[in-house]
């Protein structure tokens, strides 16, 4: 078995000259390709987990005023996600305003549901 090179595995537009959308992606040079972009979106649609969700105590608040809070920090937290530079940093801001906006309106802070389970178990 030899070793390829880099150039050997490298593509350009050159290599493949006047060929059809069909011919290249037959290519012997794009399975490479072609199964690790495969292998990427299987393994990402494979993501069962679902996220835990946010429990907090409402603290006199009524079910409607509750309901109203959510749906005001839901909006606070989206508008200070879309700012961030990527998706980590953006979850973790979403996160933060979230329960923070929920804490001011007057609902104390818990933790998630899958913390909670935890204790509980």
């Amino acid at each position: 078995m030899r070793a390829l090179s880099w150039r050997s595995l490298s593509l350009s537009i050159s290599d493949f000259g006047d060929l059809s959308l069909e011919a290249w992606l037959s290519s012997a040079k794009m399975y490479p390709l072609i199964s690790f972009v495969f292998l990427l979106a299987l393994l990402t649609g494979c993501n069962t987990t679902a996220r835990p969700d946010f429990v907090f105590k409402r603290q006199g608040l009524s079910q409607q005023q509750y309901s109203q809070a959510e749906a005001e920090c839901e909006l606070e937290a989206e508008k200070t996600a879309i700012q961030a530079k990527n998706s980590v940093t953006a979850g973790e801001n979403w996160r933060k305003i979230f329960v923070l906006c929920m804490e001011a309106k007057g609902a104390h802070y818990l933790g998630t549901t899958d913390q909670i389970n935890r204790l509980g178990s």
